[in-house]
């Protein structure tokens, strides 16, 4: 399994396209939205933003 990692402290997080991965995503405040999930695949992407939104439009 190979994981990667995006860490944010103040700001929102905005990706667009994405290969098939599963986005384990949470914000202490604001909103996560993940169009589409890969929830059975080998690849995760973990991210974590203290304040903003995270949004992936893949």
């Amino acid at each position: 399994m190979i994981h990667n990692f995006i860490k944010d402290d103040y700001g929102g997080i905005e990706i667009g396209n994405t290969n098939e991965l599963f986005i384990d995503a949470k914000t202490d405040l604001g909103k996560v939205k993940i169009k589409n999930n890969y929830h059975k695949s080998d690849i995760i992407l973990k991210i974590e933003n203290d304040c903003g939104d995270v949004k992936v439009n893949n």
